[in-house]
């Protein structure tokens, strides 16, 4: 539009030119009103540079402004995570971890679906369109905008600082003059509180999750509880190492049999752990009602010194088997042989009296030991097992051995056994 307007005033003013030269020889009269036309248009386009000069510092306003422009689930990471997950940290009851990493995790799932009950939207743990409309809403309350990342503290290392603040792209902040929500501030040993959200237009790095200004990544490792009996209670070990004085918080959270990614997390919610040095810190116990697979999660907060870590729901030390009854007892192998006996291909099947996994050990010498033979397994607990083998030799011997294990680990194997595959076509 600007553009149009322009071309239009260039051109009436060139096509004023014939008459301007023919107004030497008009009167006195007529010469002034061309001139009152010619001031008219350059007026017109100096208001039209002004409108354009006010519409361009308007658009450079809007850029702190912040909005959720899609719909968001687990799995998915950038800006507007970060966005959505500092809105729902201004709630210490509705995410008190506080955790702003910008990554749609199991832990962001649980608080969206707190989130959405909380307002009486249906608890699906994503962000759809009611859920983002009623963010935008608290967004546009607590006055979150977004902003470039700066070049840091006017330190000898700030054309490095700017290089990796290029990749960060936008950091959430607060405008001055708004207030500071309960659940973004932070004690850090400071007499103050201070918050974890930066004020827009400071110099820094910002302070996302306690811990954007962190230096030191310490090393989180996790033990849960040995298997117990249903009804008994299991717990959650961690060992924080190599931390820069952490101070902070840990948070456990417990799934049960059958969540195998970790979605839902198990009530009552265990305790958050206060972080005082390096060190070992428990989860408390929890008391099992199900047999099967228990996992643990642990998320250290992270601090001013040290920045946050979890583990992950696909850990195996933080998994605790419960039983109906303490097994001490191995499987009892039954009807191991063979089907579909082929020149180069067969099965080796067999029952087992309770449910436990799969493993065969064959090879052409005997006895089949684990040094001269190939090993084939499934780690699904069954009780009716079949192995296929395949690429064999025709009209060969081969010696096997079967073995299975329960949940309880207790292991079973078979008698060495033999077929002999065919000639083939």
């Amino acid at each position: 539009m600007n553009t149009r307007i322009g071309t239009a005033v260039i051109t009436a003013i060139f096509a004023l030119n014939p008459v301007m030269a023919l107004a030497q020889t008009a009167t006195s009269t007529q010469s002034q009103a061309l001139l009152e036309q010619i001031k008219t248009l350059q007026a017109q386009l100096s208001a039209m540079n002004a409108a354009q000069t006010q519409m361009q510092t308007a658009q450079g306003n809007v850029r702190l402004t912040l909005s959720l422009i899609r719909s968001l689930r687990q799995g998915m990471s950038g800006d507007d995570v970060t966005a959505l997950q500092a809105a729902l940290a201004a709630d210490p009851d509705l995410y008190p971890e506080g955790l702003i990493t910008g990554y749609y995790g199991p832990l962001t799932t649980q608080v969206i679906k707190r989130y959405q009950k909380k307002h009486g939207f249906e608890q699906v743990g994503f962000v759809g369109p009611k859920t983002l409309k009623k963010l935008n809403e608290e967004i546009n309350a607590l006055g979150l905008s977004q902003e470039k990342y700066g070049d840091d503290d006017g330190d000898k290392n700030d054309n490095e600082n700017r290089e990796k603040n290029k990749k960060k792209g936008m950091k959430v902040c607060i405008p001055p003059g708004h207030l500071t929500a309960p659940g973004w501030l932070k004690k850090n040993n400071k007499p103050v509180p201070t918050s974890m959200i930066p004020l827009c237009n400071s110099k820094g790095k910002g302070d996302y999750g306690n811990n954007e200004n962190a230096s030191t990544t310490l090393q989180l490792s996790a033990n849960a509880s040995a298997s117990v009996v249903v009804g008994g209670t299991i717990f959650d070990t961690v060992m924080l190492k190599y931390g820069n004085n952490p101070t902070g918080s840990i948070a456990f959270q417990v799934f049960g049999p059958g969540d195998t990614s970790c979605a839902t997390p198990l009530t009552p919610a265990l305790p958050t752990v206060v972080v005082n040095g390096n060190g070992s810190y428990n989860s408390g116990n929890f008391t099992t009602t199900t047999i099967g697979a228990y996992r643990f999660i642990a998320s250290y907060s992270g601090d001013s010194n040290n920045k946050s870590v979890a583990t992950n729901c696909s850990n195996a030390s933080q998994t605790v088997n419960v039983t109906a009854v303490l097994d001490t007892t191995a499987p009892i192998l039954s009807a191991v042989g063979t089907s579909n006996l082929l020149g180069t291909t067969t099965s080796v099947i067999w029952t087992t009296n309770e449910a436990s996994n799969s493993k065969v050990w064959y090879g052409t010498t005997t006895p089949v030991s684990t040094s001269n033979t190939t090993m084939l397994s499934n780690n699904s607990l069954v009780t009716s097992h079949s192995l296929g083998l395949s690429g064999l030799a025709t009209s060969t011997t081969y010696y096997f051995k079967v073995v299975s294990t329960d949940g309880a680990n207790n292991s079973a194997t078979s008698t060495e056994s033999s077929f002999v595959t065919t000639a083939g076509l």
